[in-house]
């Protein structure tokens, strides 16, 4: 696949953690985030980091301060970080692959060399990188004094269409794509043809999957679907490829028409033969999926059973389409994650228990891809808040009433995505005490409990209290 390189990856994940600190940071504290790589590695990134971030906005509204005294800390101010993202990533060998592969089958060797000051031999070395991620895909690239791509179309397709959409947010701020708007055009028409409601996020994605098909119909490339698919496509009922498509061909169109269903950008539903659509239904794998969901997991009603039912066999389609994994879904993976686990520890618990189980009760091992889209299917029928947990705490300070009531306003605003905090009068009821004094006046059980804290409440105060809270639920 034409994946982000591991050095813009590296940036990219300083970039996003950097733009997550409320305060600055010295370089031993980040590396403690970065164990994989050593100081000197981390602050050459970070200074170069601060190069791009300088040439993408001369405006100042993004900003990498890095101070010896003060630390490192990034700022932005009525912006994001969409541009300078697209640079780290655009600059890079497997982007630039991507990008020419688009329009021919072959590129110049020493032309790209001299384009981005790379030798032969680093082209060589990165290919056989590249070459080790999209060989899963039945795609290849060979290396002399041009560099060529064989495979399958159908892959070659879904590949460029992911470099490209997950480099740029946008189709139509892509700069070298010559008459943007022709594609735009023709997608706002697809849209209309199948009664989808337009907005600009469906526009630009149609307008995306539109340019990478007709690159491809103009170069003479056909899609030839793989014998596991016939199955599939025999039984959908396609709607028949509009008019104005002339060029297209029938392949083409049902490649786009399931490209559109597997991005599950929009709620456009296939139109599945009966007897083919009962048969995945009752499939045992997705069968042990609900039983073990409902174990873990409150019952489902039926527009719910309905909701999971109709994300599976997506999900079914688009493994059958694209032979898909992790990589694709990777980039937002470990965030996901991350943040579910951190905020919503009482529900990811539930889904850990429940992926843990079905893990362990499947024949084949499942991917990292699936435990996302499981967890995305999870928090679909049992939105996040569903199960905020109930936090007890009895306050117990110096402050005068008023400003009291102050503090525990602020506390439970700050808390109310994360838990229900609740203040209460017994110190028995209590799963924290959280106060002002030294926590000696309190007996040998309750010291375990206590919260202390300095008035009038600051940001490291609220800090320690998630540890605490979440450390009830974990």
């Amino acid at each position: 696949m034409f994946r982000i390189s591991k050095e813009a990856r590296l940036k990219k994940d300083i970039l996003e953690y950097l733009d997550n600190q409320s305060d600055s940071l010295f370089f031993n504290e980040m590396l403690l985030a970065f164990p994989e790589i050593s100081m000197s590695t981390l602050q050459k990134k970070c200074h170069e980091l601060n190069e791009v971030i300088q040439a993408t906005y001369s405006d100042g509204s993004v900003q990498l301060i890095i101070n010896k005294r003060t630390g490192i800390r990034l700022l932005r101010h009525s912006n994001n970080l969409e541009k300078v993202i697209e640079n780290l990533i655009t600059e890079e060998l497997p982007y630039q692959l991507a990008k020419r592969f688009i329009y021919a089958n072959s590129i110049d060797s020493k032309v790209l060399c001299e384009e981005l000051n790379i030798s032969f031999s680093q082209l060589r070395r990165k290919t056989n990188l590249i070459n080790n991620s999209i060989n899963r895909y039945d795609l290849h690239m060979t290396v002399s004094h041009q560099i060529k791509i064989f495979g399958s179309e159908l892959m070659r397709r879904a590949n460029l269409i992911f470099a490209l959409s997950t480099t740029h947010r946008n189709f139509s701020t892509i700069a070298w794509i010559e008459n943007p708007d022709r594609y735009i055009k023709q997608g706002q028409l697809i849209l209309n043809y199948l009664n989808i409601t337009p907005n600009n996020s469906l526009i630009q994605s149609f307008a995306l999957l539109t340019f990478v098909n007709e690159c491809a119909i103009n170069n003479n490339r056909q899609i030839i679907f793989h014998n596991d698919l016939h199955h599939l496509i025999d039984n959908t009922n396609f709607p028949k490829k509009p008019g104005f498509l002339v060029n297209w061909e029938d392949n083409d169109w049902c490649f786009f028409i399931l490209m559109i269903y597997s991005s599950a950008s929009s709620d456009y539903k296939l139109d599945f033969a009966p007897d083919f659509y009962a048969l995945i239904a009752n499939d045992s794998s997705i069968r042990r999926w609900f039983s073990i969901f409902n174990q873990h997991f409150p019952a489902l009603n039926q527009q719910q059973k309905t909701t999971v039912l109709d994300e599976l066999i997506r999900g079914y389609v688009t493994d059958q389409l694209l032979n898909i994994d992790y990589m694709f879904w990777d980039v937002h993976l470990n965030e996901t994650v991350n943040t579910m686990n951190h905020y919503y520890p009482v529900f990811y618990q539930k889904f850990l228990r429940f992926w843990t189980a079905l893990s362990d009760n499947s024949a084949a091992p499942l991917s990292e891809y699936m435990r996302l889209r499981y967890l995305f299917i999870s928090q679909l029928v049992f939105p996040l808040e569903t199960f905020i947990p109930t936090v007890q705490v009895y306050m117990d300070s110096n402050l005068m009433l008023v400003m009291e009531a102050l503090v525990q306003s602020r506390i439970k605003m700050f808390f109310r995505n994360s838990f229900d905090v609740q203040f209460t009068d017994n110190i028995k009821d209590a799963n924290f005490i959280l106060t002002t004094s030294n926590y000696y006046i309190y007996t040998k059980e309750d010291r375990q409990k206590v919260i202390l804290f300095e008035p009038p409440l600051s940001d490291n105060d609220l800090t320690y209290m998630h540890g605490c809270f979440s450390s009830l639920f974990h």
